[in-house]
């Protein structure tokens, strides 16, 4: 239920701009995050704000009423504007915001996005064209999803989002700097300022300028050659940074068990790991155990339902996928494979539940089954109670299930009590061979009645 800002956080006071924003959220839910480290709050609000804005008002409620406690704040934000915005007046005041949340707190990675050009087509088309450098080039297809994902969860808009390299080579005097930043060079390859300066101008001054093409293919071999390992925050786990190496990277061209999305080589956890009521980045393998598509209403997307089990736990995927894409990647997301997977998990405001929306990559990987238990005791028990699914809202096992169980366990024998039925008794006769060692108990729960007493 939804309740005003200042009902929610009565001990919260600002002026200016701010001030006048809180008169436009509406709080829906609050929640602690799994590890007790943040007070998640969901909002609504009737007027745009900025992501600057909203981290003003984490500060705000960190400050009047978070201070003396541990918590953090961490607000999950979705917007329900007056009909007079259109999708052009969202993108020219929000773009900003989403380029800081696609940065995820990387200098390097916002400097790029905020040189990035977009524009917005007809159909609900949004292009993102973007500098033509090494750490883009990996992450268009993971920026153009978590972008969808921003505008359908925070604005329900659908609209089509694909980002871009652009044609121009302006990404070169950014190259050094990504080095410094991302990637650790090793010394013997790495020249000095007066060098670097030095070079080009003695090249210019004694040979011809070459082609396009070949200059952005040298400078991408050489930044390639240079790079080490680096800290690229590929997660191992939610919100943790991890390492990447370059020259590892496999593309799906080279990789057989390429899927969808680009590599990872992240650490994987289980998924009860990582909680059912936390967002941030998961790294997991699992089981797939259903699969359905629903195309989306612009007719040219479709979206991809699937959820995944370890046994430790399980949650939902969503792929959002041009319609060329969806026999391909039907035919390798059926019920009973395995996958590795690298994703974002976000609040589904459509399922109401945490699932996986943005997906970096999916990779094949050996099968996940569920652990097999085993009795390791010398004498081994006979169960003189056990049910079936006969017994109605009192157990869901199938009789030839248990029969093989036990036989796997060394026991001498079952007893098979269901409840007020014997409906189980010809299918436990049929799964015992003639010479069978095993001896099945046929009983019944029955119901004692004294008929001796007047009704």
């Amino acid at each position: 239920m939804e309740k005003p800002f200042s009902d929610v956080f009565p001990g919260v006071h600002a002026s200016g701009t701010l001030g006048g924003l809180i008169k436009h959220i509406a709080v829906n839910q609050l929640k602690y995050s799994r590890d007790r480290r943040y007070l998640l709050i969901y909002m609504t609000l009737t007027r745009l704000a900025g992501k600057p804005e909203i981290r003003q008002l984490e500060d705000l409620i960190n400050d009047q009423v978070l201070s003396d406690t541990d918590l953090s704040a961490r607000i999950i934000e979705r917007f329900s504007l007056p009909e007079r915005y259109t999708e052009s007046d969202i993108l020219e005041e929000y773009m900003d915001s989403v380029f800081l949340d696609l940065s995820d707190g990387q200098p390097i990675v916002q400097r790029f996005l905020s040189r990035a050009r977009w524009k917005l087509d007809g159909d609900h088309r949004l292009t993102v064209e973007v500098e033509q450098h090494p750490l883009t080039e990996r992450s268009l297809t993971h920026w153009a999803q978590s972008a969808q994902t921003i505008f359908q969860e925070r604005f329900s808009l659908n609209l089509q989002v694909r980002f871009i390299l652009s044609v121009e080579e302006k990404a070169y005097e950014l190259s050094r700097e990504y080095s410094d930043v991302v990637v650790r060079e090793t010394r013997e390859t790495e020249a000095s300022p007066e060098e670097a300066a030095a070079e080009p101008k003695e090249k210019a001054a004694s040979a011809p300028a070459p082609a396009a093409k070949d200059t952005k293919s040298a400078a991408r071999n050489a930044r390639t050659a240079r790079a080490g390992t680096g800290t690229l925050n590929s997660g191992k786990g939610r919100g943790r940074q991890g390492s990447v190496r370059l020259g590892e990277v496999k593309t799906h061209e080279k990789d057989p068990d390429w899927i969808y999305g680009r590599n990872f080589d992240d650490e994987l956890h289980d998924i009860a790991f990582y909680g059912n009521d936390e967002e941030g980045t998961m790294v997991i393998r699992g089981l797939i155990q259903s699969f359905e598509t629903r195309e989306m209403r612009n007719g040219e997307r479709t979206i991809l339902s699937f959820s995944l089990t370890d046994y430790t736990d399980s949650i939902s995927v969503k792929l959002f996928v041009p319609n060329d894409e969806v026999e391909r990647l039907s035919a390798a997301l059926q019920p009973g494979n395995s996958v590795r997977l690298k994703g974002l998990a976000q609040n589904d405001t459509f399922d109401k539940e945490i699932s996986i929306r943005s997906v970096q990559g999916i990779f094949k990987t050996a099968d996940v089954r569920p652990p097999v238990r085993e009795d390791h005791a010398r004498v081994k028990r006979v169960e003189l109670h056990c049910h079936t699914k006969s017994s109605e809202n009192d157990a869901v096992t199938e009789v030839k299930d248990l029969i093989s169980t036990v036989k796997n366990w060394g026991h001498p024998a079952i007893a098979i009590t269901d409840h007020g039925c014997v409906y189980s008794f010809p299918i436990a006769y049929h799964c015992l061979s003639k010479n069978d060692d095993l001896k099945v108990i046929y009983g019944m729960e029955g119901y004692l009645v004294d008929d001796t007493l007047d009704a």
